[in-house]
């Protein structure tokens, strides 16, 4: 007991001293009033008609009050869209966005009107510490707020390192760096700690446990194996960067040319070395992707968790002495599974990615969890699958499955394999399963946002675009099938679940 309690004594001042930087940063240069906006939703995200009619006319007035987009604050992920197609302001409904008119058919829980009010405005670091204070009740919440600052530290410190890294082989000028870096602290670390708060209160409310990897003998706390993976990070920014910003025009095709994968597949997304195919880009994945959102990626996609532990409470009063059947389809390095299976083993899962190079990751990663959770004497349930296929063409039977659930996958895909994905679930999905979605905000889930989100087509996600105006009620429409169940928002992302009639 004393060597646990040691050890969770050095994690936990490791995790403090690494968060140093981030509240050293709040402190100098403070958080971007975005309230100067001009936008505070004054109807609840479903309300009554007299509410939405108020609400459509608050984002429409935050749209035309932010005419100069270049002065919202600019992060890795949002970048102001200058075009003027961005900054028109219109009158209809379609025009706030499917984000907003989606609320009228979704069950939404408060985090969708909460997430739809927020504004990150001036505050202090000491704001932001009696933010986190008020939520410890007890060591396993200090604990839990240790782990997510120190997260907070590492990806903040690994994201400068990848900036001075790039600079320093002349992939991007000194302006630039400095643009990108003044942006990340103006807004997302307001945002990130109530992304925390969020998550936090959703453990404590029983949808999911405390994340795994909290455990310091978890290999993350390894200084080798974070020192390997910083390393891989800052080689694969200097090329990201380079080519993001390249002045000439750069070939995004693929270095594979084959008839094996769909032609929308065989472009390098986000920039990124080798697109989805190697086993370099699966390695890398990871880290790069939480380091574009300071680490609160993963708190993001665990809002799935939510509608799924309402699916399985369902699940185990309906069916009591059987086991639900459960697919990730697009499921990449398999990191939201590991989360998935820790907090619900009782299931048969098959894990489904088209790239053999990320689902070998998966396997790798989830074959990790399981022997951690041997270690840790808890149950691992029934082993899981793994399926290398297109999410659009799934070798599953006809009505076979309980539940399907897709993670940051729709952005990805162009507008016909987003129909194509819908069918596909509709085909495999038992009656009364639950298909359960989750990726980025599209225009009108918070609409102060609206004008700077379309920056991230920028960055080599040709689908970007139009995924911001997809309508996912006509999608499931368009089934026949597929009717609307719940909506929850966590920072930059959404989940949507979905009933099978």
């Amino acid at each position: 007991m004393a060597s646990r309690a040691t050890r969770n004594t050095l994690i936990l001042l490791g995790s403090l001293i690494l968060a140093v930087p981030f509240l050293v940063l709040v402190t100098r240069v403070g958080l971007a009033p975005m309230a100067k906006a001009g936008v505070v939703v004054r109807a609840t995200a479903r309300g009554t008609r007299h509410g939405a009619t108020a609400l459509r006319r608050e984002i429409l007035r935050c749209r035309s009050t932010v005419a100069n987009p270049s002065k919202l604050p600019v992060s890795q992920f949002f970048e102001p869209e200058r075009s003027e197609e961005a900054t028109a302001v219109s009158s209809s409904p379609e025009e706030v966005g499917p984000g907003f008119l989606e609320n009228e058919v979704f069950e939404c829980s408060p985090s969708v009107e909460s997430w739809q009010k927020f504004n990150a405005s001036a505050v202090t670091a000491q704001d932001l510490i009696n933010m986190i204070q008020s939520t410890i009740k007890t060591p396993e919440d200090a604990l839990y707020w240790a782990y997510s600052l120190g997260r907070v530290g590492f990806f903040t410190t690994n994201g400068i390192l990848g900036l001075i890294a790039a600079r320093l082989t002349g992939s991007i000028d000194t302006q630039l760096g400095s643009r990108i870096a003044q942006g990340a602290t103006s807004r997302i670390f307001q945002e990130t700690i109530t992304t925390f708060k969020q998550d936090l209160e959703w453990q404590k409310d029983g949808y999911f446990k405390r994340p795994f990897d909290l455990d310091p003998r978890h290999r993350q706390y390894n200084p080798r194996y974070v020192t390997s993976r910083m390393a891989r990070f800052a080689r694969e920014s200097t090329g990201v960067l380079s080519r993001r910003f390249a002045t000439e025009s750069v070939n995004t095709s693929h270095w594979i040319a084959n008839k094996l994968y769909p032609s929308y597949y065989q472009d390098t997304f986000h920039y990124q070395t080798d697109g989805w195919l190697s086993t370099d880009s699966a390695k890398v994945y990871e880290i790069s992707t939480e380091t574009l959102f300071l680490g609160r990626q993963d708190a993001m996609q665990r809002s799935s968790l939510v509608p799924f532990s309402k699916f399985m409470s369902n699940f185990k009063a309906e069916n009591p002495n059987s086991i639900p059947k459960v697919l990730e389809v697009g499921a990449g390095t398999g990191r939201f599974a590991t989360f998935l299976k820790d907090s619900y083993p009782d299931m048969e899962l098959t894990v489904s990615e088209l790239s053999p190079y990320y689902l070998e990751e998966a396997r790798s990663n989830l074959n990790y969890w399981r022997r951690f959770s041997q270690q840790n004497n808890k149950d691992h349930g029934p082993p899981v699958r793994f399926m290398q296929a297109a999410a659009e063409e799934l070798p599953v039977e006809d009505g076979s499955l309980d539940c399907v659930v897709s993670v940051y996958l729709f952005h990805e895909l162009p507008p016909k394999a987003r129909q194509a994905v819908f069918d596909e679930v509709a085909r495999v999905l038992k009656p009364g399963g639950t298909f359960i979605l989750t990726d980025s905000l599209q225009k009108g889930d918070r609409p102060i946002l609206d004008v700077a989100i379309g920056g991230f087509s920028k960055w080599n996600e040709p689908y970007y675009a139009s995924y911001l105006e997809e309508s996912f009620v006509g999608l499931a429409e368009k089934t026949g099938v597929l009717a609307p169940g719940e909506k929850h928002l966590s920072s930059v992302t959404k989940c949507i679940s979905f009933k099978r009639l």
